[in-house]
């Protein structure tokens, strides 16, 4: 999954246009500052498509951290990725990966009021540490702050931005789950181990966050399918006029992945995804889950300026 823009670039950078991003500074990045540039330069490294399509290596220098470097090569990777795709790239991870598995089925009013050790990957020692150190003790306070207060608990860099990215994910979850619990523009049907998902291509529910696209279907996080041990995440955006015109020589090294265990089909205005849900595609990065139907990115529908996003996978059980 590529990140939001927000959580790459700098703030002062969240709403310049796609043909912009190429051609700011490597410290328009997140977590790169001017002191970095140097290590940055004597690694041949001056500009973000460069950085994206440097090599992940350690450099044993102190100029330049090994840390520091394979930091800046993922965030860049994923600014490109909003470069050749505008717009499509926001959504948040499904909750089942952002908290711990007890955790997973709090409901929405709850999930500010969980002590920060429901976040996936914070260990009870380093909650305790946040706590102790005044930073946060629940996801609602963590959300709050900027990953440099975390260093008061002595996590280092890379732990802090997850675990701040990763409590503000939830709280968006919460959020959307609160205001709108329901489901836009998704029908669901189970024909045996066949899973339809429908959407009407000419409905829309309004600009993005980023209002580069404007939201035709989406299931407002993972949805746990009925009769079923399945969950599911799905979205569809759509560009107003057309995909805008972004000229950037620069191409991802990433080959564009064809979708796994998904069928599309349309007929007039209505858009079919279907799932054969007996199929297993193996365990998913986390380790939290096997896959059974991904489009592995988001996709454009041939013939439409739409694209949709689906992933559909089962939670794997806690091994005592």
């Amino acid at each position: 999954m590529v990140r939001p823009l927000k959580y790459l670039v700098n703030k002062e950078f969240w709403n310049v246009g796609p043909d912009v991003l190429p051609t700011l500074p490597l410290t328009a990045i997140r977590g790169i500052v001017e002191e970095d540039m140097g290590g940055f330069g004597i690694a041949g490294i001056n500009t973000i498509p460069e950085l994206a399509a440097a090599r992940f290596t350690k450099q044993a220098r102190k100029d330049l951290s090994g840390f520091k470097l394979n930091r800046g090569i993922s965030f860049a990777i994923d600014i490109m990725a909003h470069v050749n795709e505008p717009g499509i790239h926001e959504e948040i991870l499904p909750i089942e990966e952002l908290l711990d598995r007890p955790f997973e089925v709090t409901s929405p009013g709850d999930l500010a009021g969980l002590g920060t050790v429901a976040i996936e990957g914070i260990a009870p020692k380093n909650a305790k540490r946040l706590k102790a150190a005044g930073v946060a003790s629940t996801i609602g306070e963590l959300a709050r702050k900027e990953a440099g207060a975390l260093k008061l608990a002595g996590l280092p860099d890379w732990e802090a931005e997850k675990f701040v990215q990763f409590a503000r994910w939830v709280m968006e979850c919460a959020e959307a789950r609160i205001e709108k619990p329901n489901m836009d523009n998704v029908e669901l049907m189970l024909k045996g181990d066949t899973l339809e998902i429908a959407f009407d291509n000419s409905k829309e529910f309004g600009p993005s966050k980023t209002g580069l696209t404007t939201i035709v279907a989406t299931s407002r996080g993972g949805r746990r399918i009925d009769g079923t041990d399945l969950s599911f995440t799905m979205s569809a955006y759509k560009y107003p006029d057309s995909k805008p015109n972004v000229d950037v020589k620069y191409k991802s090294k990433k080959k564009l992945k064809d979708a796994q265990n998904v069928a599309v089909s349309i007929s007039g205005d209505i858009t079919t995804l279907t799932v054969d849900l007996s199929v297993d595609l193996g365990v998913s990065a986390s380790g939290k889950s096997t896959i059974v139907a991904s489009s592995r990115g988001n996709k454009r529908l041939e013939t439409t300026n739409i694209y949709y996003g689906l992933n559909v996978y089962r939670i794997l059980k806690k091994r005592s």
